[in-house]
């Protein structure tokens, strides 16, 4: 990169936002996988920048710091998420299942890495399930629940035998998903995490496992432990980077009622046609906002 054009590194968090690490294990790291916390939710969207929804996951807006908080890319923190079927036609709803949405998922990964051009951050996620995670927006630190008694975490239960023992939709079958402790086993509560999920005297509810003295400090960043993908992000999609050519300005990465100032270009050039193509250009390969990637 010549010098001239350092400038347009991402450089910082805007003000009024907080990068916090994906997982607990990052602390300490000298590289830090983030997704983008609005300390003072957004009245509409919260605290996380959803950058779109596809069918099967949340796309969020991250970035990748370093030890002293610079920002050095922009990101899309994907969370496997099933409340978007809710929004597909009854009888095709029917036809669907855990065991399709995840071969669907593993397709994708597969496509993304057929780029020439390296777009996905690799942190196993992709294929081995984190645990369940919620921000804690006033420490900005990440939570995954632990269980009291045992010190296990809770996890998402793909072991159909227990679930149908517990009187339960099988995982692979169904549409149903739960978390549970894996050092009970059979022994197990389970927690509901998809909507209309059935319930039953081996159930509880997703609020008994969150942290209580979080109160609403919490926000859900992958509540059902499914699984993630980080890919680069392109601030500017195709469409917009139009837009900005006939008007000449571009107001940042919405969020809510508001937006998100970037900071991808100098005082000069912010809001002007020069400092979005510089935007447009940071994306390369990784896509912008109006990617949604294969498959999609």
């Amino acid at each position: 990169m010549p010098a001239s054009d350092l400038k347009y590194v991402p450089g910082r968090v805007p003000e009024g936002y907080v990068a916090v690490p994906l997982s607990a294990e990052q602390r300490g790291a000298p590289i830090l996988l983030c997704v983008l916390v609005k300390k003072e939710a957004d009245p509409v969207a919260g605290h996380l920048v959803t950058l779109r929804d596809v069918i099967d996951a949340r796309v969020l807006l991250g970035c990748v710091t370093d030890a002293a908080g610079q920002v050095h890319d922009w990101v899309e923190v994907w969370v496997q998420d099933l409340d978007g079927l809710g929004t597909t036609v009854a009888a095709h709803r029917e036809d669907l299942c855990n065991a399709m949405i995840d071969e669907r998922w593993e397709r994708q990964v597969l496509g993304f890495d057929r780029f020439d051009r390296p777009v996905i951050y690799k942190t196993g996620w992709e294929r081995e399930r984190p645990p369940p995670t919620w921000i804690d927006v006033a420490a900005g630190e990440p939570v995954h629940p632990v269980d009291k008694k045992t010190g296990d975490r809770w996890r998402l239960c793909r072991e159909d035998l227990l679930l149908v023992k517990a009187g339960l939709p099988a995982y692979s079958t169904s549409l149903h998903r739960y978390l549970y402790l894996p050092q009970l086993g059979a022994e197990s509560a389970f927690v509901a995490v998809t909507r209309e999920a059935p319930t039953g005297k081996n159930t509880k509810a997703l609020s008994e496992i969150v942290p209580a003295h979080l109160g609403k400090g919490m926000a859900p960043l992958n509540p059902g432990g499914g699984l993630m993908m980080v890919r680069r992000y392109g601030p500017i999609g195709f469409e917009a980077y139009l837009d900005v050519l006939t008007s000449g300005t571009w107001p940042g990465v919405a969020h809510g009622r508001s937006s998100v100032p970037l900071d991808l270009t100098d005082k000069a050039e912010a809001g002007s046609a020069a400092g979005a193509r510089k935007a447009a250009d940071a994306g390369g390969a990784g896509g912008g906002e109006d990617a949604a990637g294969p498959g999609s």
